[in-house]
């Protein structure tokens, strides 16, 4: 046996390993519905980092079978500080369908997965809004309230709680609570009860394979019309392709459209407008060559919402061409009047291409 191997095993008996002091040392658990249990291994760790922080082992155990499943198996139930996870929700929730299940329990949405290789668990948090769910929240921020001004945005001020899991859609519901008395003033109440999270398939098929991600037309649609922001004027999105023949050693470098055009010999070999809509998809093709290569662009958009600075917009598009736009950039908020870049790409040995969008305000 390895002597490294052996001294290592000596130390976890002895008790001997800095970082495993542990107090406060208990196991908890809940009857489900179904008759399994949760069993939650909890103890303060008081040699680790941060010191005292609350470690929360949590198992599903089934007593008819005698099998038992770890359901935390990343640490994401633990707490920095604070009473155990039972402790501060003695009343998970657990929903059944057919052979999927998934656990409610306070703000966690644990979800079973099922493999060849056995069961996992995903876990995730819904007491805040993060990513996408954040962004929709500051389009309601007023910059005139210095009670929620953050650079991160208002969602760290706003709190959360699980209102529904549809497992047949993998449809999550959650609805704005206060925190606590301090955060129901009506500052905190300008802003959408709901937000709504959905769970793909894996390729467009059944199954719960990926991440929940924040799901913005259930959103809206759930807050209702009181929440919609129509777009203040009439507004287009212009799509603009550049090409020129780079000198040797050139290196593209996030150029604006003037700078690309001011290239010798460059040219805009193609362009389209595409009027706006808050109410649907619109789309617009457009055709062109570039070098030998014959390209036809689709692109679908639609008005998302505007931002807390002036004239600055969520816009949320589509590029249907799968040789174009390769950052795969689908939303952004868009300056009007400010051309941005969306791609740029080499045809042959020294052809750039370079496409770019503008917001653009429509005359009545």
């Amino acid at each position: 046996m390895n002597p490294k191997l052996i001294f290592g095993l000596a130390l976890v008996l002895g008790g001997g390993l800095v970082g495993c002091a542990k107090t406060d040392e208990k196991v908890e658990s809940v009857t489900l519905p179904s008759g399994e249990v949760l069993e939650n291994h909890t103890y303060s760790d008081n040699g680790g980092w941060p010191s005292g922080a609350r470690i929360n082992e949590l198992f599903l155990k089934n007593p008819a079978t005698g099998v038992s499943e770890r359901v935390d198996a990343h640490g994401n139930l633990d707490d920095v500080y604070g009473p155990s996870l039972l402790g501060r929700f003695p009343h998970p929730q657990e929903i059944v369908r057919g052979d999927e299940k998934a656990l409610l329990i306070g703000p966690y949405v644990c979800k079973r997965w099922l493999w060849k290789s056995g069961p996992e668990w995903y876990v995730a948090r819904f007491d805040m809004a993060a990513d996408n769910a954040a962004k929709y929240l500051k389009s309601f921020f007023k910059p005139a309230n210095p009670a929620l001004y953050s650079s991160s945005g208002p969602a760290e001020f706003l709190h959360y709680q699980i209102e529904s899991l549809d497992l047949e859609n993998n449809v999550l519901t959650v609805k704005r609570v206060p925190r606590n008395a301090q955060m129901d003033a009506p500052e905190f109440r300008d802003f959408p009860d709901y937000l709504i999270y959905r769970a793909s398939g894996h390729n467009g098929q059944s199954g719960y394979q990926f991440p929940w991600k924040f799901d913005e037309a259930r959103t809206r649609a759930k807050n209702g019309p009181r929440w919609e922001k129509p777009m203040p004027f009439r507004m287009a999105l212009d799509y603009s392709v550049i090409t020129f023949a780079a000198k040797a050693g050139f290196s593209p470098h996030g150029e604006k459209r003037e700078v690309a055009l001011a290239h010798p010999g460059a040219r805009e070999i193609a362009a389209l407008s595409l009027e706006l809509s808050d109410q649907e998809v619109r789309g617009a093709q457009s055709k062109y060559t570039v070098f030998t290569n014959a390209i036809a662009d689709k692109i679908e958009a639609i008005y998302g919402y505007a931002g807390a600075e002036t004239n600055r917009f969520y816009i949320f598009w589509e590029p249907r061409n799968p040789e174009s736009w390769q950052t795969s950039v689908s939303s952004a908020m868009l300056n009007l009047d400010e051309w941005t870049l969306i791609n740029e790409d080499w045809f042959g040995r020294n052809i750039l291409r370079e496409e770019y969008v503008r917001l653009r305000k429509l005359e009545p």
